[in-house]
């Protein structure tokens, strides 16, 4: 499994699926953040050219709604992260403390794998 550190909080992977009766929305899980992937990063870089002077994180903000916009139009489910809770998720928790022990400081933020137990950076 695909895990992520980001500003120090543990997250893993949830693709929040499309909903008809809510109008078209996707129903997302508490603390979900979209995915910033290829192309959310390709609007992100043509608004930041469009509109220099805009700050980066409302620019981020659009990209974010135009890409959820056109899955919600092609009815499809939109990937994001949430955050590991280590009492739900105990084996993730003790993977992460373990990854803790082997490092000696809190790991830093990145990509990282969940595999047999064993939580590791991606190369």
């Amino acid at each position: 499994m695909n895990l992520k550190i980001e500003n120090n909080q543990l997250l893993k992977p949830y693709t929040a699926p499309y909903s008809r009766k809510d109008s078209g929305s996707h129903r997302k899980r508490t603390g979900w953040t979209p995915d910033r992937g290829p192309e959310v990063q390709a609007i992100f870089e043509k608004l930041r050219t469009d509109r220099p002077d805009a700050p980066d994180f409302f620019l981020w903000q659009l990209a974010e709604q135009e890409r959820g916009a056109e899955l919600i139009k092609r009815r499809r489910p939109y990937p994001g992260w949430f955050p590991v809770l280590p009492v739900q998720d105990k084996k993730i928790g003790k993977a992460y403390r373990e990854l803790y022990a082997r490092m000696g400081e809190y790991p830093p933020d990145g990509d990282y794998v969940f595999e047999g137990g064993v939580m590791r950076a991606t190369e």
